[in-house]
């Protein structure tokens, strides 16, 4: 198995988090808000600035980096525990099951450390060392929507930050702009 390393905290990584099975767990607002409070929280509260985000229904895809002395891959690993626990007591609350039977399936193998194991274990992540390496990802993450059929322009996608760039909403999630696009 191929392991992805955080190289330089506080480079701009794109990354990508998918959901086990790649359940399409993401389809009503309540799944989508989860991810979207955990990117806020870290935002404001442990130095994580996000310059480009999409959530997909299996999957969400980030371009961010943290501040100076924060660790990006820790808020990575409080970010996704947090999700974690958030979706599966709301899958719980929606009766669930077999959304919860394949998390909890995924969690035994790894010897039941956890309840449910709701995400994949690695987050794919590189390191963006040019602008045209992040204009191609960033270009890749919004048009994600429309690619799939979610859309048919990118900026309609409501958790996508191709809002933010195109249209100058930030109603979703603020973000930090990078000005190289």
């Amino acid at each position: 198995m191929t392991r992805y390393k955080i190289i330089d905290d506080n480079g701009i990584y794109f990354t990508t988090h998918t959901v086990v099975e790649w359940l399409p767990i993401f389809r009503e607002k309540r799944y989508f808000e989860i991810i979207v409070e955990s990117l806020k929280y870290c935002q404001d509260n442990k130095g994580h600035l996000v310059s480009g985000y999409v959530i997909m229904l299996t999957h969400f895809h980030l371009m961010a980096q943290t501040k100076e002395g924060v660790r990006f891959q820790d808020v990575m690993r409080d970010m996704k525990k947090f999700m974690s626990k958030e979706i599966s007591s709301q899958l719980e609350r929606d009766g669930e099951s077999l959304s919860l039977y394949v998390f909890k399936k995924a969690s035994e193998q790894e010897k039941g450390k956890r309840k449910y194991k709701v995400w994949q274990d690695e987050y794919h992540s590189k390191i963006i060392h040019t602008d045209t390496v992040c204009r191609q990802k960033m270009q890749y993450m919004h048009d994600n929507p429309a690619r799939k059929g979610l859309v048919e322009k990118s900026e309609c996608w409501l958790y996508s930050s191709a809002r933010n760039y195109i249209l100058n909403d930030d109603s979703a999630l603020s973000i930090e702009r990078l000005e190289m696009l």
